[in-house]
């Protein structure tokens, strides 16, 4: 699948409903996503989360990470936690994207 990613966010440290996600080295985390995509006439978004070497690949309004190297099973359902709570935040960044894309199609 080719998408547009664009760095939308870098957190020194993500907060959820005032806890603190327990995430090793969270200030460390970059989150991409990609413009509004279509599957089967269902639109959807792509998200790419690492940190440094560790990388975790999901999906709004799903918010299910599919894939990840290098982060354990908590973290995983932290990172989820933290697209269902943000998930139409990113929905509205990825649209800025696909209009943009439109103006040059």
């Amino acid at each position: 699948m080719s998408a547009f990613w664009v760095a939308v966010r870098q957190h020194d440290c993500i907060s959820e409903k005032g806890r603190n996600i327990i995430l090793k080295d969270a200030h460390k985390l970059k989150m991409t996503h990609s413009s509004v995509l279509n599957k089967q006439g269902k639109p959807f978004v792509s998200v790419m989360i690492e940190r440094e070497k560790d990388v975790a690949e999901g999906s709004v309004p799903e918010c299910k990470i599919t894939k990840s190297q290098g982060f354990d099973e908590e973290e995983i359902g932290e990172l989820e936690e933290y697209l269902r709570n943000h998930g139409q935040e990113i929905i509205e960044e990825a649209k800025k994207i696909t209009g943009f894309m439109n103006l040059f199609s």
